[in-house]
């Protein structure tokens, strides 16, 4: 989990730099660990140094001091006691180098005015002040004889109060500190209505001033991850371990010590020079920063000119297409305009057949009527008709059909009742004759009478006159023609509804 990171911080360009400073690493003194007593003051350290083993060299020293350190980093009492144990079998290497390993830390225990706080402590009885000792052993002996050289440069070292030690601190998040003008101490929570205050942190390149009030870095959820061992002189606020053994001093020396160190610690306050550790933290940390804006740079000039190449492809790529394109809808319209041709030309060519299947379908109708026409006249010509009168008599009932026609034709016959009898045989006239005289004796067989049973002899005279002899005068046939026209004008008006058209005379 990182620390978070709030939109003021990114404004001001701090996010890869408090990324980057989630550890901590300042300086205390330290002392070989010589006497045994350390088992004492309420808490029992994991370490029998009555028995120690030849192998290992046996240190103590002060991890951190609750307060403020000369770096504005702030431990608040509560969270630096629950990290209390965290020390425990943490790394113990030369130079904050993570690879050089030379032992590791074996005990811890807190300590106030020179006494043990016991670890099962309530919350509300933890002293305001108090310091994290810890026991850590150096690995002594060596297969290889350089590695061995220089473990012992180093103990001969030690010994000579040539080292120091470092501590080194995990930490997830951070608040801030602030001392008023008038010394009133007092947190603010980060957050992102606050965070415009990290640029004024000296870990981040401001002043640790901010309106008139210091401002510091209070570490939260943090864990002790290791210890270094470095060459720069001790941190004053670093206790000399040995002053905790017991016999070597007494309560009273011991609280005077620490009232010393309480007094030397207030002065560090002051002291705005940030150690040389942090400094180089800082100093990797803005390096950092150039690389990844150099990278960032470096790789936004490159994504710019991919972007511009395949812009310039992609313009070749549209253009190409652009005149495909162009070709094709040339294409399409000369096809369109061809087709458009083909189906005018079909268009004609159906419309000039439709012409000629109506001309031969017209021809075809008129030779039709001219066959019927001809086919009727024959018929009234067959019956005795004139064929100039036969010929008009078609033109006038063409409207007829051949039903009605035929009675026409046979009203016409019965105005020629002789035509038919010539050019018969004599066999046929015989037979006639027996027909016409059977008619003739059915006939006036057939003669009505009255209601006086008289004969109606006058029945089958049409409309003739009576000579003077009372015999009936026979019809001419003017008169014939003229009784012929009315019932054809009859039959075709009241029977056909038929109406012939009057000719202009």
């Amino acid at each position: 989990m990182s620390i978070p990171v709030y939109s003021a911080e990114a404004k001001d360009g701090l996010t890869e730099l408090i990324l980057s400073n989630n550890t901590l690493a300042f300086d205390m003194e330290m002392s070989e660990t010589k006497d045994s007593n350390i088992i004492q003051l309420g808490k029992t350290i994991a370490l029998d140094l009555d028995n120690k083993q030849h192998d290992l060299f046996y240190i103590d020293s002060v991890l951190v001091s609750v307060g403020w350190n000369r770096n504005d980093d702030v431990f608040d009492p509560a969270i630096t006691w629950a990290a209390r144990n965290s020390p425990i079998d943490k790394p113990f290497n030369l130079g904050h180098d993570e690879d050089d390993i030379i032992g590791h830390m074996t005990a811890s225990f807190v300590q106030s005015g020179g006494k043990v706080i016991p670890d099962d402590t309530p919350d509300e009885k933890i002293p305001d002040v108090f310091d994290i000792v810890v026991s850590s052993v150096i690995y002594s002996k060596k297969q290889n004889p350089e590695s061995q050289t220089k473990v012992t440069e180093l103990i001969d070292g030690i010994k000579n109060n040539d080292w120091c030690v470092s501590m080194e601190c995990l930490f997830r998040d951070f608040d801030f500190a602030l001392i008023g003008p008038d010394g009133t101490q007092r947190v603010i929570a980060r957050d992102e209505s606050t965070a415009h205050l990290t640029r004024y942190l000296r870990i981040f390149g401001g002043e640790g001033v901010y309106n008139g009030n210091k401002v510091g870095r209070l570490l939260k959820n943090f864990a002790f991850s290791g210890k270094g061992l470095v060459e720069r002189p001790a941190n004053p606020r670093s206790v000399i371990i040995n002053n905790f053994h017991g016999s070597q001093a007494s309560l009273e020396e011991i609280e005077e010590a620490q009232a010393s160190d309480e007094q030397i610690l207030n002065q560090e306050k002051e002291d705005i020079a940030m150690s040389d550790v942090l400094q180089k933290q800082l100093d990797s940390a803005l390096a950092r920063v150039n690389e990844l804006e150099a990278g960032r740079d470096e790789a936004h000039a490159a994504v710019v000119a991919e972007k511009d190449e395949k812009i310039v492809s992609l313009t070749k790529a549209v253009d190409a297409n652009q005149a495909k394109i162009v070709d094709l809808e040339s294409q399409i319209e000369a096809k369109i305009a061809e087709a458009d041709e083909a189906a005018k030309a079909h268009e004609t060519a159906v419309a000039e057949k439709d012409a000629a299947i109506k001309t031969l379908e017209d021809e075809k109708a008129a030779q039709a009527a001219a066959l019927v026409a001809e086919a009727r006249k024959n018929q009234l010509i067959q019956v005795g008709e004139d064929k100039e009168v036969a010929a008009a008599q078609v033109d006038k009932f063409s409207g007829l059909d051949d039903e009605a026609f035929a009675t026409i034709v046979e009203l016409t016959q019965a105005k020629f009742p002789d035509f038919m009898k010539k050019g018969d045989d004599k066999k046929d006239d015989d037979k006639d004759d027996k027909k016409d005289g059977k008619k003739k004796d059915d006939k006036k067989g057939k003669a009505d009478v009255n209601d006086d049973g008289e004969d109606n002899a006058d029945a089958d005279v049409l409309d003739g006159d009576v000579d003077d002899k009372g015999t009936p005068e026979t019809s001419t046939a003017s008169d014939t023609e003229e009784l012929l026209s009315a019932c054809a004008s009859y039959f075709a008006e009241e029977c056909l509804k038929y109406t012939p058209v009057k000719e202009n005379k």
